[in-house]
């Protein structure tokens, strides 16, 4: 995922729509668990059920 975010924002343009885009189809392809763990305890609150156990919390 990193990768993936970091080469696509090298591009320049529209960087956090291009991001945005490329980190949903990584995100589709990988699933939560691919995230870096700092990235997922960082990230703000999100609703109930957003995210299966135990990031949704």
């Amino acid at each position: 995922m990193a990768s993936a975010l970091w080469t696509t924002a090298a591009g320049l343009g529209d960087v956090d729509t291009t991001c945005a885009i490329a980190g949903g189809v990584v995100a589709a392809r990988t699933g939560v668990a691919a995230l870096p763990e700092e990235w997922r305890e960082r990230r703000e609150p999100l609703p109930a059920g957003v995210l299966p156990a135990p990031w949704n919390s």
